[in-house]
């Protein structure tokens, strides 16, 4: 088997957070839970989002001051396999799709589950697909399944969308997370039927880049300086 066909353990899982939450990664995906939140949208979303289109939103803005070529090359293979992972499960195994959520506590002897962080990874990779929020991207059928993700980033958005109605619960919404990414994913599934194969190990030659820093060519083949493509910030 590929290595990147293999899922991450927990102890990479936990590098790949540390890395994260450290002053090397942007300030837009800041933990684990909201980097898969990330890739859950962009491997069910309809609109194809190449590595060059994604990483900045990993790196920031100047790119990652790693020590060596070689740890650039391990946390790049981290990210390329959690993306690759995420994408398979939908693909191939639907029913085994869980958001990787982060604890919340525990609540009258049970540990409570935080899906904020995840649910902003979902929106900022919705986002990246469709800048503008067009209503053709969220049409009647699709907005609802969106709704679960949308409550925890723009609640007070969503109680207006609700109106009247009786009141959904935290709980209501929290389930509503496991049930509706495969119901986006087979809905989207027709407009993403060229995208490329859950592959991404020589997307990105990362040691060139790592080597030189943000004004290193970017590894996305652009031909740009790194810090003027997929270094730039997001906007």
């Amino acid at each position: 088997m590929d290595l990147l066909d293999e899922a991450l353990s927990s102890y990479e899982l936990d590098e790949l957070d540390d890395f994260l939450t450290s002053d090397l990664s942007s300030e837009w995906l800041t933990s684990g839970s909201m980097l898969h939140g990330f890739f859950t949208a962009l491997a069910v979303g309809p609109v194809w989002v190449p590595p060059s289109g994604w990483l900045r939103f990993i790196w920031g803005e100047k790119g990652p001051a790693f020590g060596s070529a070689e740890e650039a090359e391990h946390i790049l293979g981290l990210v390329y396999r959690f993306y690759d992972s995420t994408r398979r499960v939908l693909a191939e195994m639907p029913e085994e799709f869980s958001p990787m959520l982060n604890e919340g506590g525990m609540v009258d002897g049970v540990m409570s589950m935080s899906p904020e962080e995840w649910c902003l990874g979902f929106c900022h990779g919705l986002r990246l697909q469709n800048p503008k929020w067009k209503l053709e991207f969220m049409d009647k059928t699709s907005f609802p399944l969106l709704s679960p993700m949308l409550a925890f980033v723009f609640p007070e958005e969503m109680k207006e969308y609700l109106g009247p109605q009786p009141g959904i619960t935290h709980d209501e919404f929290l389930e509503g997370l496991f049930e509706v990414v495969p119901k986006l994913y087979e809905y989207w599934r027709p407009r993403r039927r060229d995208w490329p194969a859950p592959a991404t190990s020589d997307d990105s030659p990362l040691p060139q880049w790592a080597k030189g820093g943000g004004d290193a060519p970017c590894p996305c083949g652009s031909g740009k300086k790194c810090r003027e493509c997929c270094g730039a910030p997001p906007n």
